[in-house]
């Protein structure tokens, strides 16, 4: 009897062990913990080299977004046109496109408010039209500055004072139009693509601008500008890029908990943008079922938030709306 009853109890405990086993492969586990290693996330998004070692913000009352988003208009309605002037940019310079006339106009305008009025053009996981748009056209500003500077060389070269001075006032408006675009890109910066265009537009633009200098001073605080960010993007910044926009299967899990931290606790807006569309990739691929409904349950309480940060808000929305077949066509 005894011994059928210590059968019967090792059986049931048996069973309940396997019943537990059970509960706890259906509920989700828990969320991964952070490492606490992606600390640039977790601070403000700020460039080493300020803009104003290049010159100074621009301080006309007015904001340069109705200027761009006409920009943007011209050249998405005419592409081709301006793909065939980016090939003959002497030709583009002798034309004067609209779209960079536009930004030249925009040149002085202190704000700027492009994207933080219509968010969800850049809160996507497909292409920002709009963005690739707005940074073509201030690359083309750049170039043609570049032809003006060197045709001022060649007649300052040629004792033609006349022309050297015109042509470099005319190249100084365009570069300064290129670079006010990417700083207004770099502060606005809603997504690292906006911040890494704003930064680039400002560099070259700055390679343009020292063409035009003989001051060494003006030219070193140029260079040590170039410099300075260049290496900030190339260093730390790449790998917390590769982390955050999901480059590496072995960073899925574990960094998984530092990408819920950045999408809740981050200062830096821009990370949490990003940070918040890679939660809604995870809820399809995160490496475990803890982090899966973790990362569900995080985009739908932020989307259901009102009165939380607008772009904040939209990049939850695309989160948690993206879908199991939208996710199958992410790139």
């Amino acid at each position: 009897m005894w011994g059928d009853l210590r059968g019967w109890i090792v059986s049931g405990i048996i069973v309940a062990a396997m019943g537990l086993l059970l509960v706890l492969s259906i509920l989700p586990q828990g969320i991964t913990p952070p490492t606490k290693t992606l600390t640039l996330a977790m601070q403000p998004a700020v460039i080493p080299a300020d803009p104003g070692r290049v010159m100074p913000a621009p301080a006309k009352e007015c904001d340069a977004a109705e200027n761009y988003r006409q920009a943007i208009e011209e050249y998405q309605s005419h592409e081709q046109r301006y793909d065939n002037w980016t090939k003959k940019i002497v030709e583009a310079r002798d034309a004067r496109p609209p779209a960079v006339q536009m930004l030249a106009d925009a040149k002085d305008c202190a704000k700027m408010g492009l994207f933080s009025k219509s968010p969800n053009d850049l809160t996507v996981y497909d292409e920002r039209g709009k963005l690739q748009a707005i940074n073509e056209v201030g690359t083309m500003c750049n170039r043609i500055a570049l032809v003006y500077a060197a045709e001022s060389n060649t007649a300052a070269e040629a004792n033609d004072q006349a022309k050297a001075t015109a042509s470099a006032q005319e190249a100084r408006r365009y570069a300064e139009a290129s670079f006010n675009l990417g700083r207004h890109l770099y502060e606005e910066r809603l997504v690292f693509e906006e911040w890494s265009d704003g930064i680039t537009l400002m560099i070259d633009a700055t390679a343009a601008l020292r063409r035009l200098e003989k001051d060494k001073a003006v030219t070193d605080a140029m260079d040590s500008f170039m410099v300075d960010n260049t290496e900030f993007r190339r260093g730390k910044v790449v790998r917390l890029w590769e982390v955050m926009s999901g480059i590496g299967e072995a960073d899925k899990k574990k960094y998984a908990g530092d990408i819920f931290d950045v999408a809740l606790h981050s200062p830096e807006r821009m990370w949490r943008v990003e940070a918040i569309l890679k939660l809604g990739r995870y809820k399809y691929s995160a490496a475990t079922r803890g982090d899966q409904f973790g990362s569900k349950k995080a985009v739908a309480k932020l989307a259901a938030d009102p009165g939380t940060d607008p772009v904040i808000h939209a990049a939850a929305d695309a989160a948690n709306g993206l879908t199991v077949e939208q996710f199958r066509t992410i790139k």
